[in-house]
């Protein structure tokens, strides 16, 4: 994720941390508010990342790279048996 700071820049997030961005706010049930503060990202960010995970929770097609490594893989799988399937074999 390439998340614009409160500065105005842009920084790139590791898959994890966007993950336990959303375990913080679902699980520990932290606001989007205190997290934006504290880790200097705009609230838009974090409510993207919500977001997606929520969706990749209900089954719902993914908007973006899925964030848990159990639907990476699924997707890489999936991105393989496509390719793969479509090759010709001359």
């Amino acid at each position: 994720m390439v998340s614009a700071t409160l500065s105005g820049t842009c920084r790139p997030f590791a898959p994890n941390l966007k993950l336990e961005v959303t375990r913080m706010i679902n699980e520990q049930g932290q606001s989007i508010q205190s997290l934006s503060e504290s880790m200097r990202v705009g609230h838009t960010a974090i409510q993207y990342r919500l977001q997606h995970y929520r969706s990749e929770q209900s089954g719902q097609p993914a908007i973006d790279k899925p964030l848990t490594a159990k639907l990476q893989r699924i997707r890489k799988l999936n991105w393989r048996s496509n390719t793969f399937g479509r090759m010709s074999p001359y």
